[in-house]
C-alpha cells in the first residue's frame, strides 16, 4: 500500500471499527444484509457506561480510572493512544446457535463470501470464530472499494488477496468438521469452485477462480465526481498525483457482459 497523506487516513480505513462499518454501510446500500449477521447501527459507550461494564467483567478500574499508562489490559485492552476515547460498540443481532456451522451450510457459506467480494468487499479474517450459525460476525479486517490497500496492487497480489479468503474458508471447514467427526461425505459437500480457488486454480486463459472485488462499481453511489477525483488524485496519498491513476479510468468486462467500473487497475508495476 502506498503511504497514505495523513495517519487519520490509516484510522478511516484501517480501524477495525471503521472498517465494519464501511462492510456494513456497502451492505445496507446493496440491500444484501442477509450476507452476514445483521447489524443496527453503533454506541459509543459514557464514562459510567464504561466503568458499570468495567466492574461487571471483574476489573477493579477502567484504563480511564487509572494516572499510570494503559498497556492494553483491563477491560477494554486499551493502550495509553486510546485515552480519552469512548469505547465503540456495533449493535449485531444475536446469532440463534453457538455453532459456527454445521455442513450443510458449506454451499452456502462459499456463495455468502462470492457476493461479498461482488460487493467489492474482502473479508481479511475468515475462521470458526467469526462465524456463528452459518453467517459472518466479524467484519474488523474486511477491506470495502474504494480501500487504499486495493489500489494498483499487482495482479498476483490480487489474486492472492482473493485466494486468501478462499483458502481461510476452505482451512476453517475442514479442521472443524474433522475436529467435530463430519463424515467424508460431509467433508466433500465443499463446493468444488471453493476447493479450486484456495487451491490457486484457474478457469483458463489465466483467469483464476474467484469474483474480482475490483469489479465493483462503486462510482454509482457518488454524486460529485470532481470531488472523488480531487480525493483521489491529491489528498488521499503522499504522492505525486502523476503516479496515480483516476477512479474509474479503467472498464473492464464482468463475466455477464456488462462493464464495470475498476479502481486502480492491476498493473505488474503496483506496489503491494
Amino acid at each position: 500500500m502506498k503511504r497514505l497523506a495523513s495517519p487519520r487516513l490509516y484510522l478511516d480505513y484501517l480501524d477495525p471499527f471503521n472498517c465494519e462499518c464501511r462492510a456494513y454501510g456497502r451492505l445496507r446500500d446493496e440491500n444484501c444484509e442477509h450476507l452476514t449477521v445483521r447489524a443496527h447501527g453503533y454506541l459509543l459507550l459514557s464514562p459510567d457506561q464504561e466503568a458499570e461494564i468495567t466492574t461487571l467483567a471483574g476489573e477493579v478500574e477502567s484504563d480511564e480510572d487509572t494516572l499510570t499508562p494503559a498497556e492494553g489490559m483491563g477491560a477494554f485492552g486499551r493502550w495509553e493512544e486510546h485515552r480519552g476515547i469512548p469505547v465503540r460498540a456495533i449493535v449485531k443481532d444475536i446469532a440463534p446457535e453457538d455453532k459456527p456451522w454445521v455442513p450443510e451450510q458449506q454451499r452456502a457459506l462459499w456463495r455468502d463470501l462470492e457476493d461479498l467480494h461482488a460487493l467489492g468487499i474482502v473479508v481479511g479474517d475468515i475462521n470458526v470464530f467469526n462465524y456463528v450459525g452459518g453467517k459472518l460476525v466479524d467484519l474488523g479486517h474486511s477491506w470495502t472499494m474504494p480501500h487504499p490497500c486495493l489500489d494498483a496492487v499487482s495482479k498476483s497480489t490480487l489474486a492472492n488477496i482473493k485466494q486468501s479468503d478462499a483458502l481461510e474458508l476452505d482451512c476453517a471447514l475442514v479442521d472443524w468438521g474433522l475436529g467435530k467427526d463430519w463424515s467424508q461425505e460431509e467433508l466433500d459437500l465443499r463446493p468444488e469452485e471453493l476447493k479450486k480457488c484456495a487451491g490457486g486454480e484457474g478457469e483458463g486463459e489465466g483467469k483464476p477462480f474467484g469474483t474480482d472485488p475490483l469489479l465493483y462499481d462503486w462510482l454509482k453511489w457518488e454524486s460529485d465526481l470532481a470531488a472523488v477525483k480531487q480525493f483521489w488524485l491529491h489528498e488521499l496519498c503522499a504522492q505525486p498525483a502523476e503516479r496515480r491513476q483516476e477512479p474509474g479510468a479503467t472498464l473492464e468486462q464482468g463475466r455477464e457482459g456488462r462493464t464495470q467500473a475498476a479502481v486502480g487497475p492491476a498493473t505488474e508495476s503496483g506496489d503491494e
